[in-house]
């Protein structure tokens, strides 16, 4: 039996198990020298948990529940401190599936910070320690592209689709590489795919009516642009996106009736307005 003091800090993990009990604060290192005593026996943890060492400490827990509660930290702020404790443990996180999901959480926050080169150590760890997570391959597609290394980037976005074939993130990720890289008509087909998987996501739509245009696709892209602009609630300033979509490829008459659609919609919608008297001489040019 255990007299608890006053301040101390209980640990409870994603199954609302206690998984810890300290007196006072708990620091995360004290929780990275926690998990990787799981897998030690009785009398390894009776000698970590000495009240001698000032605390208390108990793992009725699973080892995977504990890896839930530090991505929970990452979440509430403190995902540099997790960050800094993978690293230094890195001979042992690089090696423990059951960090990959750790590593890919931090591996997308480092990438938004601009830490390149260890967001791209991170999530290629996690894709090796767990090959079979489409998750942990399009994080690393999306930060590949986002350095300009579009053929890595295209493997992992397709590794992704191969696993998870029914998720579309992965297959717009893999568009815009294709784009990028001059194959509209492969960019094409992957977001028909992710229009029929998701046929109400507004910017499948869009972006598939833009490469079908691009393509020369004239019927297929007003067809397209229809459907997003129902989405739209036929907005004015989305009937202008159309218009000069169509107008930049030298589509006057698309351009002029939806220029007329924004300007009836939205009268006080000045750039319709330039826009559509410049179309029209254009158009009386053209005859």
């Amino acid at each position: 039996r255990i007299t608890f003091p006053l301040p101390m800090s209980l640990l409870i993990d994603s199954q609302g198990h206690l998984a810890g009990v300290y007196r006072g604060r708990l620091e995360i290192d004290e929780l990275f020298k926690h998990v990787r005593a799981i897998p030690l026996d009785a009398q390894a943890r009776h000698e970590l948990a000495l009240p001698r060492s000032g605390r208390w400490c108990v793992f009725p827990t699973a080892k995977h529940n504990l890896h839930h509660v530090m991505n929970d930290l990452m979440d509430g702020g403190y995902r540099g401190d997790v960050v800094r404790m993978l690293t230094e443990n890195w001979s042992t996180v690089s090696k423990d599936p059951l960090y990959s999901s750790l590593l890919v959480n931090s591996g997308v926050g480092l990438f938004q910070n601009q830490q390149v080169n260890q967001s791209l150590r991170f999530l290629q760890a996690a894709c090796e320690l767990h090959p079979q997570s489409p998750t942990a391959h399009h994080n690393l597609a999306l930060a590949l592209s986002g350095v300009g290394r579009a053929s890595e980037a295209e493997t992992h976005f397709e590794t992704a689709i191969r696993i998870a074939p029914e998720d579309p993130d992965s297959r717009v990720g893999l568009a815009a590489v294709l784009v990028k890289s001059g194959r509209r008509g492969a960019a094409i087909e992957q977001l028909h795919e992710v229009v029929r998987l998701k046929p109400h996501d507004p910017g499948a739509l869009f972006n598939l009516a833009m490469l079908q245009l691009d393509d020369g696709q004239i019927a297929e892209s007003t067809l397209r642009f229809d459907e997003w602009l129902n989405l739209q609630n036929g907005a004015a300033d989305a009937t202008l996106a159309v218009a000069k979509g169509f107008d930049r490829h030298g589509n006057l008459p698309e351009a002029i009736t939806y220029y007329r659609e924004a300007v009836r919609t939205d009268s006080e919608l000045v750039e319709a307005h330039l826009r559509l008297g410049v179309a029209l001489e254009l158009s009386l040019i053209h005859i």
